[in-house]
């Protein structure tokens, strides 16, 4: 083992200096410390996802797929790993999705003084690009080429005879977003105030 100089050496051997190693003692430890790291990640995973497992109160059982408590396993479906990639894709996608959608009705109302074509309704509606019979909502067309790009649809929406939507409301001065067709449990929404 190698010390820097004499007087780390003298003070190391006296117990008041410790882990003063020399640079090339430096460049042996940091390869096994990068291989010591992932690791000790690996291996304290499992240990959080019992902790929270343990949670769960009597008669109820812990869902992976939903991360929270369930009543039985019937209400918890197995998700393979690939697919869960998947499913956690097409919900960053809605994540996304709503905030551009919302982002684009809050700069129409700014452009316009905050006056909508039609007034925003209290309860969840699609966002429709134009009403056809498969979407019965309000009309967002009018936003198209100004603030965005496309209307989007839900990522399961896969022809055009489907309904998959994002839904729109207004409740007071707040104005919501929503992805009603999230996966795994959860729940996809924006909010905004506007005058």
């Amino acid at each position: 083992m190698t010390f820097t100089n004499r007087h780390s050496f003298a003070a190391r051997k006296e117990g008041k200096l410790k882990n003063d190693f020399s640079p090339s003692m430096k460049r042996l430890w940091a390869p096994a410390l990068l291989f010591m790291v992932p690791s000790i990640l690996f291996l304290s995973t499992p240990v959080a996802l019992s902790a929270a497992a343990t949670k769960c109160g009597k008669g109820l059982q812990w869902c992976e797929t939903y991360k929270k408590c369930q009543t039985s396993r019937v209400h918890c479906p197995t998700v393979d790993p690939v697919t869960q990639k998947f499913v956690e894709a097409r919900n960053a996608q809605r994540v996304a999705d709503v905030r551009h959608l919302l982002y684009a009705v809050y700069s129409y109302l700014k452009d316009h003084h905050f006056a909508a074509p039609f007034s925003f309704p209290t309860n969840p509606t699609a966002i429709c690009p134009k009403i056809t019979s498969t979407c019965k909502g309000l009309p967002f067309g009018f936003l198209v080429k100004d603030y965005i790009r496309a209307i989007p649809y839900d990522p399961l929406q896969k022809l055009p005879t489907q309904s998959y939507v994002y839904k729109i409301m207004r409740r007071d001065k707040m104005l919501s977003v929503s992805a009603p067709y999230a996966e795994l449990g959860t729940k996809i929404s924006q909010t905004m105030t506007i005058k």
